[in-house]
């Protein structure tokens, strides 16, 4: 029985369990070697796994309440989680605070770092009306998402439709010398669903007075070789034949 209660202590010694403070763990240790000595070898497999089990739950349960040394942190501003080194007050800052990383001190100074220059620049150098990218306007395209979200904006094909045809409307203005252009891609859209009833993508609008702004009152709806073919004639400079050609399409299209 002695040896029996030796071997369970320096079982339980060799795994690191406080058993001098766990009262189940004293119970089991009298319980296997009095199992041992009263019923035999029969039910020493039964104790010792038991025995294993308690010292299994016993190491994860100080595994889970040891202290976890924080090596990164949340930036509240660049909405990403940076190393711990980037935060200079980062003892004093507890995790329910708004961390700030260090490249937004220099705001209050109207300054702010740019990851294509390297270096912090005035405020009035990055483009407004969007969240800090950290990229001055001559570097938004490379470091600033530009051509990721324009991309992601074009991958929709209604949307890629409608920048076309406006596109196409504000180049045909500037062909025609027009200082003013102000309809909108949906007022576009709108005007062209009247004849495109599926939305194609194969009409554009065109003005009725080149000499007049593009606008709901000014313009004809036609098809992309209509439109090769009045801008030839724009070119040669013969407006009779351009205006000829509007009129019956515009006959056309109210049939």
């Amino acid at each position: 029985m002695a040896k029996t209660r030796a071997r369970f202590r320096d079982f339980f010694t060799n795994n690191n369990f406080n058993f001098q403070k766990n009262e189940l763990c004293s119970s089991l240790v009298c319980f296997g070697s009095f199992s041992t000595a009263k019923f035999g070898q029969k039910k020493k497999c039964f104790v010792i796994y038991i025995c294993v089990r308690v010292c299994v739950l016993n190491k994860e349960m100080n595994s889970k309440t040891e202290s976890k040394v924080e090596k990164a942190r949340f930036c509240t501003k660049c909405k990403k989680i940076l190393p711990l080194v980037c935060f200079t007050d980062a003892n004093n800052i507890t995790k329910e605070d708004n961390a700030i990383c260090d490249k937004h001190g220099p705001e209050a100074q109207g300054l702010r770092y740019c990851r294509g220059c390297e270096d912090f620049v005035a405020l009035d150098l990055f483009p407004r009306g969007c969240r800090p990218g950290y990229a001055c306007r001559k570097h938004v395209n490379e470091f600033g998402g530009g051509q990721e979200t324009w991309k992601k904006r074009m991958s929709d094909p209604n949307t890629k439709r409608r920048t076309w045809q406006w596109k196409m409307c504000y180049n045909d203005a500037k062909t025609f010398k027009q200082t003013i252009f102000t309809m909108s891609q949906k007022e576009i859209e709108l005007e062209i669903t009247k004849v495109d009833k599926h939305a194609t993508g194969k009409y554009l609008i065109m003005p009725i007075d080149i000499h007049i702004p593009i606008s709901p009152l000014n313009l004809i709806v036609v098809s992309v070789e209509q439109r090769k073919n009045l801008m030839k004639l724009v070119t040669k400079g013969d407006l009779l034949e351009y205006t000829r050609i509007i009129t019956e399409i515009h006959t056309t299209n109210m049939l």
